[in-house]
């Protein structure tokens, strides 16, 4: 009974999301994580957007303002390290016109070439993750409400297994909660986030 009682009473993790786009590359976020930490958490989510520049594109990059830049990174993962946060990175695509254009957003994306996007969605993966786990990233989200993406789950299925190939910690994605019908690779997954927008 003491050994059950000691099991449950584990604290467990206890986080806050770090948008780390904060309008320029370089920022340094070592004040806000402090702050974080100084609240009692335990672990937060970092959470980086990257863009596509219109739904049909077949390529995902840097965001001029609000991505980080690699030395950005890494200095924000050891920062988050040094405070004994525990850490999830949690890149985002969002599309360069969508806060003008209300019809097209990643959930939706519809690129000219799925294979080339696929090539190139797994490689923009592949690089951030390996980052991640040099750094001690403990979890790594792989997307995010990319409906109409979720029709080709082998092809998820083999962005998850490169991303293992470099990455050692745990790999989520989050469903939207309009999607989780068409979501069936969850397999390939550690845990399966969802959005629920309550």
């Amino acid at each position: 009974l003491r050994h059950k009682q000691r099991t449950r009473l584990v604290p467990q993790p206890r986080g806050m999301v770090l948008g780390l786009y904060a309008g320029l590359p370089d920022y340094d976020y070592g004040e806000e994580l402090a702050r974080i930490r100084a609240t009692g958490a335990t672990a937060v989510s970092l959470q980086a957007i990257y863009r596509m520049e219109h739904y049909h594109s077949t390529e995902i990059g840097r965001h001029p303002t609000s991505s980080p830049t690699e030395a950005s990174l890494r200095r924000t993962f050891r920062q988050a390290r040094g405070l004994g946060l525990r850490m999830m990175f949690f890149p985002t695509i969002n599309l360069r016109d969508e806060a003008e254009n209300a019809t097209w957003w990643r959930g939706n994306i519809r690129p000219k070439d799925w294979d080339a996007w696929w090539e190139d969605y797994t490689a923009f993966n592949v690089a951030l993750a390996r980052i991640a786990g040099e750094e001690g990233v403990e979890w790594y989200s792989v997307g995010t409400e990319m409906a109409s993406t979720h029709r080709f789950p082998d092809r998820w299925r083999r962005l998850c297994a490169e991303v293992r190939k470099v990455y050692p910690g745990k790999i989520t994605y989050s469903v939207n909660f309009d999607s989780h019908d068409s979501f069936t690779f969850g397999d390939a997954l550690d845990v399966i986030g969802m959005n629920t927008y309550d």
